[in-house]
């Protein structure tokens, strides 16, 4: 009967480790902006190319006072999806540090709210990896990775890719 002391201790660690992903609600921001947003500028926004609302006025939609805008790509017969931060106020451009592959649409797996500061991205940054769940948080200046976990591959997929 030894082993079951290791074993509780062994579960309890695995839990240590398996971090409950965050909430929106753990990242609030007061909602304060009122004024007019400036108009979106993205000249420089390298190889995913302008957004189609380039020059547009948007209203905030993240963070308070930001717009996220998303640029859907296509090359090699692969679609991603890149994200531009604008800051309403003064019209700065942030990049996201990502590039989500593979989406099934424009917006799949990607989701923020005005009154939070957190991006939650599900899917995969590289061409054959498996898709992961990632919560960011915006500083004002990047996105900073608070939590990540590897979604499991099921069975069958593998059987149908020919692994």
């Amino acid at each position: 009967m030894r082993c079951a002391p290791v074993m509780s201790v062994i579960l309890w660690l695995s839990a240590l480790c398996h971090a409950q992903a965050p909430t929106f609600g753990d990242y609030p921001v007061r909602l304060a902006f009122r004024g007019a947003a400036t108009p979106l500028n993205y000249e420089h926004s390298g190889q995913c190319g302008t957004p189609n609302n380039n020059g547009a006025v948007q209203a905030p939609n993240f963070a308070d006072h930001y717009v996220v805008v998303q640029c859907f790509c296509y090359a090699d017969h692969i679609s991603s999806i890149a994200l531009f931060i604008t800051n309403a106020v003064n019209g700065r451009v942030y990049k996201a540090p990502f590039t989500v592959i593979g989406s099934g649409g424009l917006g799949d797996g990607l989701s923020w709210l005005r009154a939070s500061r957190a991006i939650h991205v599900v899917g995969s940054f590289k061409v054959g990896e498996p898709s992961v769940d990632r919560w960011y948080t915006w500083n004002g200046r990047m996105l900073e990775l608070k939590y990540e976990h590897r979604i499991p591959v099921p069975d069958w997929r593998y059987k149908y890719l020919g692994k």
